[in-house]
C-alpha cells in the first residue's frame, strides 16, 4: 500500500493561507462550516488535507480538516468521541474569519514522498500470503515488510504504538482504511495515547 510522508514548511503568521494542505495554522472556515466546539469551547485544529491530490478513492477539491480537545470529561478512545471532529469541505472563495482556539504553528504541506509499505506480522491486517513473498520484496522493493513507517504520513498503514485497534465503519461494519497518521510531538506539539 503507498504512503505518503509529507515535506513540510514552517509558515510565519503573515504568510499562513486558510488554503491548502497543512498541520496547525489556520484552516478554512466558512458560515457553512464554521468552527467545531464542544461545551461551547473552540476545539483545537490539527490539520487540513485534500487526499484527492493522491489518494484514488477521495474527490478531488474536497477538504479533510480535522479538530480536537482535551475535554477530561470525556473519558473515551473511541474515534467516535466528541473530542475529535474530523469533517469534508468543499471550499468555495476566501472563507472568513472564525472564533478559534489557540493555533498550532503552521507547516505547510508543500509535497510528498511516496513510499511502499507492509503491514507488521502481527497485524491482523496483514494477508497471509505476504508472509511467503517476504523474501522477493525486501531486495526488489528496498523495503522491510516486517515493519510500517512510523511518523506522519497519508495513507498507508497504521503504526500502533500499543495494541492494534481496528476500527469498523458503523454503517457497514467494515475495517475503516487508515486516512492520516500524525506523531506524538512531532508536526504538532501534542501527545497522543
Amino acid at each position: 500500500r503507498s504512503a505518503y510522508l509529507p515535506v513540510l514548511e514552517p509558515r510565519p503568521i503573515d504568510l499562513a493561507s486558510a488554503h491548502g494542505d497543512k498541520f496547525g495554522g489556520m484552516p478554512w472556515i466558512s458560515d457553512a462550516t464554521p468552527w467545531p466546539l464542544l461545551d461551547g469551547v473552540p476545539m483545537g485544529f490539527l490539520f487540513q488535507l485534500e487526499p484527492g491530490k493522491r489518494l484514488r478513492s477521495f474527490p478531488k477539491g474536497v477538504l479533510v480538516q480535522c479538530f480536537y480537545t482535551e475535554n477530561l470529561s470525556y473519558q473515551s478512545s473511541s474515534p467516535w468521541a466528541p473530542t475529535a471532529c474530523v469533517r469534508f469541505v468543499r471550499p468555495t472563495g476566501d472563507g472568513v474569519d472564525a472564533p478559534r482556539a489557540e493555533l498550532y504553528p503552521e507547516k505547510a504541506i508543500v509535497g510528498y514522498t511516496e513510499r511502499i509499505e507492509f503491514p507488521g506480522y502481527s497485524s491482523r491486517l496483514a494477508r497471509p500470503e505476504l508472509a511467503e513473498i517476504e523474501d522477493l520484496l525486501d531486495p526488489v522493493l528496498d523495503v522491510d515488510p516486517r515493519f510500517v513507517l512510523r511518523g506522519n504520513k497519508l495513507g498507508g498503514w497504521p503504526d500502533f504504538i500499543q495494541d492494534e485497534e481496528l476500527v469498523r465503519c458503523r454503517v457497514c461494519g467494515e475495517v475503516m482504511l487508515q486516512l492520516v497518521q500524525i506523531e506524538s510531538d512531532g508536526v504538532l506539539p501534542h501527545r497522543w495515547g
